[in-house]
């Protein structure tokens, strides 16, 4: 999804009346006029204990799975999830930053994760990123 390609229709957009549930961001699509909905999820990794790849996917894949769940309800909407990873420093940032690009990690419907990172340049001045995995840690 690129800027410029979509505009904002609205927040807590009613995906299923009968349910009460809803999405995040409803998104305009440009090109087509086609409503794209966005469910915001939180992943906390900060408290968690990923040893491997293996435990980071299998929690990942979990997370994914329940947003799903409770959200996938109506087959009508178009519905992407966009996590939010929140790590607890910079070595699991960069660990779940060689994930995503190592192991080729993709789920059907989910956008690359976002993260939050802040560095202190040797100037004392404090930059904070809150950025796609892909690019976070770049210069």
């Amino acid at each position: 999804m690129t800027t410029g390609e979509y505009h904002l229709n609205g927040i807590e957009k009613t995906i299923h009346p009968e349910k009460k549930k809803s999405a995040d961001i409803s998104l305009i699509r440009k090109k087509d006029n086609i409503e794209v909905l966005i469910e915001v999820l939180n992943v906390h990794l900060e408290t968690k204990k990923i040893e491997n790849y293996d435990d980071l996917e299998y929690h990942l894949k979990s997370k994914f799975e329940d947003k799903s769940k409770d959200k996938f309800v109506n087959p009508d909407k178009i519905i992407f999830i966009q996590p939010v990873i929140w790590t607890s420093n910079l070595e699991q940032l960069k660990t779940l930053c060689e994930f995503y690009s190592e192991a080729n990690f993709k789920t059907e419907n989910v956008i690359v994760p976002m993260s939050y990172l802040t560095f202190k340049h040797p100037d004392g001045k404090y930059e904070h990123r809150f950025e796609s995995l892909n690019t976070i840690l770049n210069d």
